[in-house]
């Protein structure tokens, strides 16, 4: 899979066309009942990734297949119905919820939309349903609230529950949880991983977060730039991370106790070039502390180094 967005054009590069290579060659699959986490940091391209999942943006190159049918080559009515079985949680509470519809409207659009409501006693029992799924009051006087009435948290538990009262199969949830308090972020967290084992839900988590993938997913794929550096399952990724970019994002993480020394040898790494800037060999080499000749000369392919654990390093 590939997607290249196109940057405007300037005098310049005299007529030039540039490209940021937001998704540049990616490959994987996701079982059915697994829990797929997709992390890196912001720029490396796992938005664009979880869009194009979906469909909700066009690939510039490859297909996506859902249950063995290319969904690249579906027209807009066949998508439309396999949009019952796809759906995404967004990532920002505050922006993804209609400001003139209530709670009760919100959940109950998609059923409108894919005429799936049924008589009015029908639709207010699903809605009523999915409410207490999520762990939201059911009651009228929740359900007509709007949502400049709701906290951060119950907006994006009413999020959820809109992309879940179709019953889908598969669910992307792009950072759902990036925007909240700590507070509250551990009772979503704590949602999404009891709805996983309540309904068996598939579902593509996407966060900046390695140590939240851990806890939530069966299995990582640490992106950078535009690619998969390493894919393996949680406990591998976490417990012996073998890419020099996975242990830099495993260093990241805040330590229990505090300890003057930790921020600096992050800083000192450096931060993610942009898309389009790419540098020549291995994307990763200006920050790697590790990098050799060969690192700044070819670009390394994802490869097995041990069973269901790859890795795109030639150093291992």
């Amino acid at each position: 899979m590939k997607k290249l967005f196109p940057l405007k054009r300037t005098s310049i590069f005299r007529g030039k066309q540039l490209y940021v290579r937001a998704v540049d060659g990616i490959s994987f699959e996701i079982a059915r009942g697994e829990a797929f986490g997709i992390v890196g940091e912001s720029g490396s391209g796992k938005t664009t990734l979880a869009r194009l999942i979906l469909r909700l943006i066009e690939p510039t190159e490859g297909l996506v297949f859902f249950r063995d049918r290319d969904i690249t080559s579906l027209n807009a009515s066949e998508m439309k119905k396999l949009r019952r079985q796809m759906q995404i949680i967004f990532q920002d509470p505050y922006s993804s919820l209609d400001p003139r519809k209530d709670v009760f409207s919100t959940i109950a659009e998609p059923l409108r939309v894919h005429q799936l409501a049924g008589d009015a006693s029908t639709l207010e029992k699903k809605v009523r349903e999915t409410l207490k799924l999520v762990e939201l009051p059911p009651s009228e006087s929740f359900t007509s609230k709007m949502p400049d009435e709701l906290s951060g948290g119950e907006r994006q538990r009413v999020g959820i529950a809109r992309a879940l009262v179709l019953g889908p199969e598969f669910v992307v949830a792009d950072e759902p949880v990036s925007m909240l308090d700590a507070s509250v972020k551990a009772g979503i967290v704590s949602l999404l991983v009891d709805l996983k084992q309540k309904i068996g839900l598939t579902c593509a988590f996407i966060t900046h977060e390695i140590g939240l993938a851990y806890y939530i997913c069966d299995r990582i794929a640490v992106m950078y730039l535009g690619r998969i550096v390493e894919l393996g399952s949680a406990d591998e990724i976490i417990h012996e991370p073998l890419h020099p970019y996975t242990r830099l994002l495993m260093e990241a993480v805040p330590p229990l106790y505090p300890d003057e020394n930790w921020a600096s040898t992050i800083v000192q790494r450096g931060e993610l070039p942009t898309g389009a800037g790419l540098p020549c060999g291995c994307r990763f080499h200006p920050r790697c502390t590790e990098a050799q000749g060969i690192c700044r000369n070819k670009e390394p392919e994802l490869a097995e180094l041990k069973r269901d654990h790859y890795i795109a390093c030639h150093l291992r």
